[in-house]
């Protein structure tokens, strides 16, 4: 087993498609270079009809003029199906065994990425934090399904930082006018303080 890399470089990382999922991805992007560097290491893989052999030549095919590469693969385990880690072996009836046989060869294969491809495996917004490849992947020193959403208490400092990195200034009571206003989708809230 290999050591973790920093939190920044994780071997593998695993996040929802929602608001903190697209910041973290942007992030990482960010993590390859300028715009020339990322569009010569970064490569995005449609995950539901993704081969073994297509994503190990993805993955271990060497950076150009850089230190790493990200593979970025959407919905690699597209059913999200929920099961428990420790139900892997249990009898394949809600499955068929075709496409748990796939999720098998994928899940072998993540702890196995070499260290010079960062693989973000971007699932859909419902997936399941019970998964086995959620296991795997943190088994493996990455980073898999870390919430970044903020809790009730810490959302009036994460909206006032949003609205600083925006360049805008916003103040307490405005603060709470938004918090009172309901809004529950992260993404909404965030172009809401766009227009501020």
């Amino acid at each position: 087993r290999r050591p973790p890399r920093s939190t920044l470089f994780p071997y593998t990382t695993l996040f929802r498609s929602d608001f903190f999922g697209e910041q973290r991805l942007a992030e990482l992007r960010q993590s390859l270079g300028s715009a020339d560097m990322q569009s010569l290491n970064l490569s995005y893989l449609d995950g539901p009809k993704l081969t073994l052999a297509e994503l190990r030549g993805s993955a271990e095919a060497l950076p150009f003029f850089g230190d790493r590469r990200m593979i970025v693969v959407r919905r690699l385990f597209p059913s999200g199906s929920g099961r428990a880690a420790d139900d892997a072996d249990a009898p394949e009836t809600r499955r068929g065994k075709a496409e748990a046989d796939r999720d098998r060869e994928f899940l072998v294969y993540l702890p196995r990425v070499p260290d010079s491809t960062i693989l973000v495996l971007y699932e859909d917004a419902e997936f399941k934090g019970n998964h086995p490849a959620v296991k795997v992947v943190r088994d493996a020193g990455g980073d898999a399904l870390a919430s970044a959403a903020p809790s009730p208490q810490a959302l009036p400092d994460w909206i006032s930082r949003r609205v600083r990195e925006k360049g805008g200034r916003i103040d307490g009571r405005a603060v709470q006018e938004l918090i009172g206003a309901g809004i529950d989708d992260f993404r909404q809230l965030d172009q809401t303080l766009d227009k501020l």
